[in-house]
């Protein structure tokens, strides 16, 4: 008869509440004589193998590898039993496994009063659970379920998942919830279909607070709702003493608990009471075992090997990227790439700090650098004062070609060509001075030739002699000069010459002079009076001035291109000699003074 009146309690105590209407899961029971204890409020306190059906976001916490047993006598003949093993990990997370019955065993099977054997009725369910640390103190889990229902010879499994998180708000204060079969195991018996109901739990947790010296308490406070029951409370209090003994109280639902523990070195025993109300009070007993070290230990254990191993590991990572470097850097060396042959060698050298070879080899290749960057420096200044000659001597040469000394622009722009071969603006411009010197030298030849033709014969030499300004070469000038010069009186031109200086018309004095030197280049009288002449009209010469000198417009010339090749000795002698002849030349003493800097900057190098 015992047996009967246990299946009927244990049936109703699966499907409804003892106040209010609803059914709710035949685990509700909970896990571990600890959380028990504490009214099984253990949410946002999960902190041993219970976690598997508490809150698996509590597994990763862990310390120790745990194996936790227990057992419940509920009433005549109904048992409750949990299995478990957790597993944490600093790098992979928390694991476990729980294995949970409920059921009376032995039933007498009666059919019209009269006794036919036994049978059995349970529910169990296996959960496998993970959990993993997140950022910012918050951690998450799951548990993913598979519940079996048997009665006699029926059967049926479901499936079912729990979620939680938990997180830690404060050095002691740390919050959980939970989400218990947010898939819910359907099973069905003999055409009877029953859903598991989904749980919410959630509170927050006092962790590990000093009490006092040896002392720490833990207490924890939460809110549960069954789907379709009223919310219930489950709250209690722990107190650890020497990190071996422990007291606890709590409320659980509608009822008080009690319960102690005691830890000797690896093995813990957890006893919990709870008051029930129409049925016997509940006995709840768990062992836990510690299997090896805790987390903490095995990590400084790694560290350790690491330490103790470092050494020679160290070394042998230390030679390896000592080579390799090497090799880098030998082979940027030989193809000449010093600056990542000297980054690799650098890097050899951390490896090797007292490698001499590479030292050396290093120093080398900052010498060479050094060397290259200096050339680099030199070569750039080089090409500022080649483009700035370059400019320099452009604006001189279309001062010239506007001014019709093309020999001179000419000169000036092959200056320019003889170092920028390709340069635009210098061909464009020669071109240019090639066209008009053309132009200007049939011009001239004309005029010459119509002048002799009229019998102006000062007219035909002055012409003439422009046309040779502008070919020296030029035949036909030649021979017109001969031909006049044979037929005109030198001293009746000296007379000329002469008379128009006395009566103060100096330029068309000066012409006739010269004329006179262009038939007889040593007319004393004629040289004398040109002499009279440049005193009476001496001013600052320029270079159109130097032109018409051709010995002193070689030798200007011969100055830039000394000046152009670093020569700034040989400059300063020829622009010297210029200035002997031209005192005044404004270019000439500009140009000097330049090429006396720039030597007195090599001494003093």
């Amino acid at each position: 008869m015992l047996k009967y009146i246990s299946l009927t309690i244990l049936l109703l105590s699966v499907s409804i509440s003892a106040q209010d209407a609803g059914q709710e899961s035949p685990f509700s029971i909970g896990a571990g004589a600890r959380a028990l204890g504490m009214g099984g409020g253990f949410t946002s306190l999960s902190s041993d193998a219970s976690s598997i059906y508490y809150n698996p976001a509590g597994l990763p916490t862990l310390s120790y590898q745990q194996v936790s047993l227990m057992h419940v006598n509920l009433f005549e003949g109904v048992s409750y039993n949990y299995a478990g093993w957790v597993y944490p990990d600093s790098k992979l997370g928390g694991f476990g496994l729980g294995y949970f019955r409920i059921g009376t065993d032995d039933i007498i099977r009666s059919s019209n009063f009269a006794e036919s054997g036994t049978f059995d009725y349970s529910n169990s369910q296996f959960v496998l659970a993970y959990g993993k640390n997140l950022k910012g103190g918050f951690s998450i889990g799951l548990s993913f379920k598979i519940v079996n229902q048997t009665l006699d010879s029926l059967s049926d499994y479901g499936f079912g998942l729990d979620l939680g998180m938990t997180a830690k708000l404060h050095k002691y204060v740390r919050a959980g919830v939970i989400f218990r079969d947010v898939i819910p195991p359907e099973l069905e018996l003999a055409a009877t279909a029953e859903t598991i109901p989904v749980t919410l739990s959630g509170g927050i947790a006092l962790d590990s607070y000093p009490l006092f010296k040896d002392a720490v308490v833990n207490s924890s406070f939460e809110i549960e709702k069954i789907e379709n029951r009223d919310m219930k409370v489950h709250t209690g209090l722990e107190m650890i003493l020497s990190e071996r003994y422990a007291v606890r109280t709590g409320y659980d639902r509608d009822n008080l608990s009690f319960g102690a523990g005691v830890v000797i070195n690896n093995l813990s025993f957890d006893y919990a009471y709870k008051v029930m109300d129409y049925i016997d009070d509940s006995h709840r007993f768990t062992l836990s075992f510690n299997i090896g070290s805790s987390v903490e230990e095995r990590l400084a254990r790694e560290e350790q090997l690491i330490e103790e191993r470092g050494s020679e590991l160290v070394e042998e990572e230390r030679t390896s990227q000592f080579e390799f470097y090497r090799d880098r850097a030998e082979n940027y060396h030989r193809r000449y790439m010093l600056d990542s042959a000297s980054v690799y060698y650098q890097r050899a050298l951390a490896f090797d700090e007292n490698n001499s070879e590479i030292i050396g080899i290093i120093a080398g290749i900052q010498n060479s650098i050094k060397i290259r960057q200096e050339t680099e420096k030199r070569n750039d200044q080089l090409q500022t004062e080649i483009h700035l000659a370059r400019v320099t001597f452009l604006a001189q040469a279309q001062n010239f070609y506007e001014k019709k000394h093309y020999d001179a622009a000419l000169d000036m722009l092959q200056l320019i060509l003889d170092v920028s071969p390709n340069y635009n603006e210098a061909l464009y411009l020669k071109r240019k001075v090639e066209n008009s010197l053309e132009n200007d030298l049939t011009g001239a030849l004309t005029k010459a030739q119509q002048a002799e033709k009229d019998g102006d014969n000062l007219t035909a030499l002055t012409s003439y002699n422009k046309v040779l300004e502008l070919d020296a070469e030029n035949k036909i000038a030649h021979e017109a000069l001969a031909r006049i010069a044979a037929n005109m009186n030198i001293a009746q031109q000296l007379n000329t010459g002469i008379q128009l200086y006395n009566s103060g018309k100096e330029k068309r004095a000066k012409q006739t002079f010269e004329a006179v030197l262009t038939i007889d280049r040593n007319n004393p009288i004629a040289i004398e009076y040109l002499k009279k002449l440049d005193l009476t009209t001496a001013k600052q010469t320029t270079l159109e001035d130097l032109q018409q000198n051709k010995d002193i417009w070689k030798l200007y010339l011969d100055g830039l291109r000394y000046m152009r090749n670093k020569e700034y000795q040989k400059a300063v002698d020829a622009w010297n000699k210029v200035l002997k002849v031209y005192p005044n030349n404004i270019n000439t003493l500009n140009n000097l003074e330049q090429a006396l800097l720039r030597l007195e900057s090599e001494k003093s190098e």
